[in-house]
């Protein structure tokens, strides 16, 4: 009898331990550090207007799991796990990625599409070009109609394609998408959140300032482009880069600290239950009247 009970007791803790451990509670935990609501189906990432404009949710067969959202006064965002199926045959696989999307209230931006080269997601309906930077031509399949796409590349986005080869990124109209093609780590959620998000502010900010009295218009900015800054050195973009997600991500960035003292205090309490149940087993043998 006494070992019965005792093996429940390990049993029960056990499963509590897993319980909490899985993906979607560690995603929920997060949803609410980040004051996000947290669904764990949805079956739209966007709004249908928006989803018929991006190729990836227009043109395969996605499902969404661990949907958190955000919103502002600007935008409202979501971040998600999803599979993404190139076609609806019995056998097909999917390719699992983490996305984050967003649409903006009242914000347009240049039609553009960046896909890795081995991405089973590059094709576009628009045309290919190039940006003539080397790191970035030979990694990437970069598609849009027109220049006006051009002053997205940002210097903080320039860096991002010569230092990493897994980014996927389209924006169309209000719309914004973007993932590394993987499905991200709970430990690494933070750190993509804060890429995506630094993305999406600078693009907003790009077409924030042109539309400003006295501004370009986005053909004339085309035709009277800046003379390009000399390209920053690798230490100086990532010095940059990371002042650039101290300030977008303060909060996250102090939760990361915050969760790995939780992950310690909970190690504790599972090492003292641990140590714990062979004691009480032999109390409750002890005792158990023979």
């Amino acid at each position: 009898m006494g070992l019965i009970i005792f093996t429940s007791f390990l049993a029960l803790v056990t499963g509590l331990i897993l319980l909490g451990n899985t993906r979607s509670a560690r995603m929920r935990r997060y949803a609410k550090r980040n004051h996000a609501q947290f669904d764990r189906h949805r079956s739209s990432l966007t709004t249908p207007l928006s989803a018929g404009k991006l190729e990836i949710l227009k043109e395969y067969f996605p499902l969404f799991r661990h949907v958190m959202t955000f919103m502002d006064n600007l935008a409202f965002m979501r971040l998600a796990d999803a599979e993404i199926y190139k076609d609806e045959t019995p056998n097909a696989k999917p390719v699992c990625v983490t996305l984050f999307a967003a649409e903006f209230r009242n914000r347009s931006f240049p039609i553009l599409k960046i896909a890795p080269l081995g991405s089973p997601f590059y094709a576009s309906q628009y045309m290919t070009v190039k940006t003539n930077i080397p790191e970035i031509d030979r990694n990437y399949h970069i598609s849009a109609p027109n220049q006006a796409a051009g002053l997205l590349f940002t210097p903080y986005l320039k860096g991002l394609l010569k230092t990493r080869d897994n980014i996927y990124l389209e924006v169309n109209d209000n719309a914004f998408l973007y993932h590394e093609n993987c499905l991200q780590t709970i430990e690494e959620l933070e750190n993509f959140h804060c890429r995506a998000a630094q993305l999406l502010a600078e693009f907003g900010n790009t077409m924030i300032n042109l539309d400003k009295p006295g501004s370009a218009t986005i053909n004339a900015a085309i035709k009277a482009a800046p003379k390009p800054k000399a390209p920053l050195s690798d230490e100086e973009f990532n010095a940059k880069a990371q002042a650039m997600l101290s300030v977008m991500c303060p909060k996250e960035i102090a939760r990361t600290h915050g969760s790995a003292s939780l992950r310690g205090f909970w190690g504790i309490i599972l090492l003292v239950l641990l140590l714990a149940i062979p004691v009480v087993g032999w109390l409750i043998l002890k005792n158990f009247p023979h």
